[in-house]
């Protein structure tokens, strides 16, 4: 009863739920806590022989190229593909086999059938912004949260714009949206509560 009924909190705890691992976490923002969420998903109990750093990074990718494709997965050759394309990037030289299975094992995305896709769509909204938040210049990601906002009734927008301001740094997000509140507001007449 602590928790708002959001559909992203009851979501965030049967993540939690179903994880095998125990989580020491407590409380903090929604981002805070699906940040650490998945960051515990990436370890894989410390089974995981690659670094947790190059698996973010590489789903950041992943989310990225499907939100600029506007599609829900891509065929397992063209994740390899993906792959090989970050690894080149990045000069990252962990086996291909190794790496997506430790990225598979973690939960977050899988396999239906040829296609992997994000198992989680909030996990998805997090790499989204993960990788605008990481790569974009910051003049483009005001411009994409402007975007984002004017689209706020679509659930993935939403999602996706509340990271993209769990990520924010310097409080340009934030001024973004105070920026277009106060123009929708403006036209507004007052209201007297009493």
């Amino acid at each position: 009863n602590l928790l708002p009924t959001l559909p992203a909190m009851v979501l965030l705890c049967i993540q939690q739920i179903e994880s095998s691992q125990d989580s020491p976490l407590a409380d903090g923002s929604f981002g805070h806590l699906y940040d650490a969420l998945i960051t515990r998903n990436l370890w894989n109990d410390g089974a995981g022989r690659t670094d947790i750093g190059a698996k973010r990074k590489f789903l950041s990718l992943f989310a990225h190229t499907l939100y600029a494709s506007e599609k829900d997965g891509m065929p397992y050759s063209e994740w390899e593909a993906l792959y090989d394309q970050y690894a080149d990037d990045y000069d990252a030289a962990y086996p291909r086999y190794t790496f997506l299975r430790e990225v598979l094992d973690s939960g977050l995305v899988s396999k239906s059938g040829d296609n992997v896709i994000f198992r989680y769509r909030y996990a998805y909204c997090f790499f989204v912004a993960e990788f605008m938040s990481e790569t974009m210049p910051q003049h483009l990601i005001k411009e994409a949260a402007t975007t984002l906002c004017t689209r706020l009734h679509h659930d993935e927008s939403a999602s996706i714009l509340l990271f993209l301001a769990h990520r924010d740094r310097d409080g340009s997000i934030q001024d973004v949206l105070m920026n277009l509140s106060r123009n929708m507001l403006e036209a507004a007449d007052g209201f007297d509560l009493h």
